[in-house]
């Protein structure tokens, strides 16, 4: 706490908060703030607190001191969590990554050639379509009656 009361948020105490994950804390409490920027600016302290003040419309002095809130409860939560937490965090956090670099390739290059191979095969695929509807159609049908 600073001598007015107001707590003070230091470079490496950020530093520790943004590794016990204060990120999506941040992004909750100012949604207003664009995300790309917010990682664009890392672990600097001065970037992010202009960041949010800039998107927020907000003095620098009370984002920062929102920041140090913010950082005490990503620290606690860091705390209390075990290794095994932890391991789960990172592992969910990999997945994540994983799942958005194959949707990634899914639409940049599965879709286009999905796309290619119904505009080659046009009337193949009316025929597929409406045959599968009709089959649908036809249990849906059936299924009602008893």
């Amino acid at each position: 706490m600073g001598s007015n009361g107001v707590s003070t948020l230091r470079q490496g105490e950020f530093e520790a908060a943004m590794e016990a994950g204060v990120v999506p804390l941040m992004v909750s409490e100012w949604p207003e703030v664009d995300r790309a920027l917010l990682d664009g600016a890392g672990n600097d302290l001065g970037e992010v607190v202009e960041v949010i003040s800039t998107a927020t419309g907000r003095t620098k002095t009370l984002v920062k001191s929102q920041l140090a809130e913010l950082a005490v409860y990503a620290k606690a939560d860091d705390d209390s969590g075990s290794d095994d937490l932890n391991r789960m965090r990172r592992m969910l956090k990999n997945l994540e990554e994983k799942s958005q670099e194959i949707a990634e390739f899914a639409r940049g290059q599965l879709l286009p050639q999905a796309k290619e191979k119904v505009q080659e095969n046009l009337v193949v695929s009316l025929l597929v379509a409406v045959g599968l509807g009709f089959l649908l159609g036809f249990v849906a049908r059936s299924a009602g009656r008893r």
